[in-house]
């Protein structure tokens, strides 16, 4: 049979803004995972804790105090969307909150609104002089006139602007500015899929149908009904329905924070504002036109990023 010849593009990096900075989807991964396994201690430091929470059983009511008990006040309350009413723990519930003094973590605390590299982050929980609180709902603020500095962690998009390599630490919005929208069977190592808006998560790849590994920072696992709090490796199952869009499957949902795309979250059906797309900030190759090298081949270079500079060139293989 005689030899067909093959042209290959092969996109040689250059200078390419943002993710594209001479970054491959291992690099992506192999960063990604280190924000995933960052072994950290909680320090009593490193807790909110102004209040000192007591039940009286005689008149059944609740006592609040402003003092210090050396338990994170956010496991000591919630706010119970069944019941509209505050739930209070005396010893605190780690369902509610999963950081307490002395607990060894893996994975960088999970902070609404918060950027920081694994590198500050172990700095400012490590740090002895000054007290960082790990980890923030999207309801925490910082108590006016106490001394805490802060909160530490990163949240979803910020994780992963951090992990693309861009220049600014974005939202999920801002995220697609650097992107570019692709089909699910399209996707790779390194690209993401997002909510805009809800959350964001990064994909691995497909274990099978519907079912991807991925990596995200979140308040929640998706794949089962623990409060983590921190960047983790999980397992995101998929529904697609008749509209062809992609309907992120939730094992859980918080009672304080609205869900990454569950129903019935307060009598309400969250479930056709949650669906997801697939986004690419690697540039993605289209052929124009199919031939052998006596013919001209057309080809289209779709990136989210600005390329700055590159060199085409084309191997010939003789196979």
């Amino acid at each position: 049979m005689k030899s067909v010849k093959k042209a290959f593009l092969l996109f040689i990096l250059l200078n390419f803004c943002g993710i594209l900075n001479a970054r491959t989807r291992e690099d992506v991964i192999g960063d990604a995972d280190e924000y995933a396994n960052l072994g950290w201690t909680v320090d009593s430091n490193n807790i909110l804790d102004l209040k000192t929470y007591h039940y009286n059983e005689q008149s059944s009511t609740w006592t609040i105090i402003g003092s210090t008990d050396g338990i994170d006040d956010r496991a000591q309350e919630r706010y119970n969307s069944a019941t509209k009413q505050w739930d209070y723990s005396e010893t605190g519930n780690r369902s509610w909150w999963p950081f307490y003094t002395g607990k060894v973590v893996d994975g960088e605390a999970y902070a609404f609104g918060v950027y920081h590299t694994t590198t500050m982050f172990k700095s400012k929980i490590e740090a002895v002089s000054e007290k960082w609180i790990a980890g923030k709902r999207d309801i925490d603020s910082l108590p006016i006139g106490s001394d805490y500095k802060g909160f530490a962690g990163i949240d979803c998009s910020g994780f992963v602007s951090k992990i693309w390599a861009l220049n600014i630490d974005t939202n999920t919005y801002g995220l697609t500015n650097f992107s570019i929208k692709i089909s699910s069977d399209k996707a790779k190592a390194g690209d993401m899929i997002d909510k805009v808006g809800t959350h964001v998560i990064l994909f691995d790849h497909w274990i099978e149908p519907n079912k991807a590994a991925v990596l995200h920072s979140a308040g929640w696992s998706i794949s089962s009904p623990a409060h983590v709090r921190r960047v983790i490796v999980d397992v995101a199952t998929f529904t697609q329905k008749q509209d062809g869009l992609y309907y992120l499957n939730w094992a859980t949902k918080s009672d304080i924070e609205k869900p990454y795309g569950n129903t019935n979250y307060e009598g309400k059906d969250y479930d056709n504002h949650h669906y997801y797309e697939f986004y690419s900030a690697f540039p993605q190759f289209v052929w124009l036109k199919n031939g052998n090298i006596t013919d001209t081949v057309r080809v289209r270079i779709e990136s989210g990023t600005k390329i700055s500079t590159g060199t085409i060139r084309f191997v010939i293989d003789e196979g």
